[in-house]
């Protein structure tokens, strides 16, 4: 007669959990270090194919013409947009060339003797329109010379206060700036009551003028009046204005300092980009071409990947002179084969930042 079967023990849970823990979990974790390693080292230790900058933006702001700065409305890390007034600034140059002008207009005078009497009442005229525009230029340049002295008036008045010239230098500019008004004002009166009296004689300038050097001189007189006409329309001062969004980077020049013609005063730098220059470097590991997708990692803490695309490739070597350059032992300038790749909307990096690329080129 057979026994019956024992029941079976049953195994405490604490002994089934130290079976899995010993046997099986050290399975898991395993394999899942071994999967987890692998992501990391296809998504982020990769070597890249090169390194790439974000391309940075840079506008300047330059002086037109020699002058003097006499308000700079910005400072260093402020914000401004396309249009802005970012500095005024006198221009000093103008009298120089009304001083070019002026003797021009005195050469013509001097030719126009007239050669027979049938010409004296259209060279008569001509001698008049000519004296006021000599007046004109002689008015134009004092206006020029009253800006400068009333530039210098306010400086003085600031040393004055500071005690530091005596009162004597101040008066003397001040003389100066009441001379300059009164010519002003007697000129342009002049010059005003003369031009009816100019108009009403317009029809002389209708005479026959028989001779080619008096015709000559007249399209001088012309052309010098053009000139004139020019000239005063640069006459004052000068509004400066930001030539892009973005913010001020760099300040070169400051109110009350003279600068030359083409000069730069201050650099506005742009906060966005859209593109990134990079370089490939020979042997090339790969040949880029456009509308290769190109992997863009960012190197923050935070990595950020992306996908962008070539969009232009040089056709000679380079040499690399910012950020990007790594010249080797021995080698004085470090080169590569530019190339261009567009700016992704996702990523969020900085103008002149750096980033990893990989170049992926099309399966074949």
């Amino acid at each position: 007669m057979n026994p019956e079967p024992l029941p079976p023990i049953p195994i405490p849970p604490s002994q089934v959990w130290k079976d899995l823990r010993i046997q099986v979990l050290p399975v898991i974790v395993f394999g899942a270090a071994i999967f987890g390693v692998s992501v990391i080292w296809q998504n982020q230790l990769a070597a890249p194919t090169t390194a790439g900058q974000v391309e940075t933006f840079q506008a300047q702001v330059t002086s037109p013409q020699p002058g003097k700065i006499l308000l700079l409305n910005v400072s260093r890390f402020h914000w401004v947009k396309k249009g802005d007034l970012v500095a005024t600034m006198l221009p000093t140059e103008p009298r120089n060339e009304l001083a070019t002008i002026q003797a021009e207009l005195d050469i013509a005078r001097a030719r126009m003797d007239p050669a027979s009497a049938r010409q004296r009442a259209a060279v008569d005229f001509e001698t008049l329109r000519l004296d006021i525009l000599l007046e004109k230029a002689k008015l134009a340049a004092s206006r020029v010379h009253l800006e400068l002295e009333r530039s210098e008036l306010e400086r003085a008045e600031v040393l004055f206060k500071q005690q530091l010239i005596p009162d004597t230098a101040i008066n003397q500019h001040r003389n100066n700036v009441k001379r300059l008004e009164t010519q002003i004002e007697a000129t342009a009166k002049a010059i005003a009551e003369a031009e009816p009296s100019l108009e009403r004689l317009s029809s002389m300038g209708t005479l026959d003028r028989a001779g080619g050097e008096i015709d000559a001189t007249l399209i001088e007189i012309g052309k010098q009046h053009e000139r004139l006409k020019a000239v005063e329309k640069t006459l004052g001062t000068i509004s400066l204005e930001a030539p892009v969004d973005g913010m001020v980077s760099f300040i070169f020049r400051h109110a009350g300092e003279h600068v030359a013609d083409g000069e730069p005063i201050l650099v506005i730098s742009s906060a966005k980009s859209e593109r990134i220059i990079s370089y490939v470097r020979q042997p090339f590991p790969i040949e880029p071409t456009v509308g290769m997708d190109v992997e863009i990692r960012t190197r923050s803490l935070r990595r950020q990947v992306s996908i962008g695309k070539v969009l232009n490739v040089g056709v000679q070597l380079e040499a690399i002179t910012n950020a990007l350059a790594m010249p080797l032992p021995g080698v004085l300038v470090d080169q590569g084969r530019p190339f261009s790749v567009s700016f992704p909307t996702d990523l969020k990096i900085l103008p002149g930042e750096l980033v990893d690329l990989v170049l992926k080129p099309a399966a074949r």
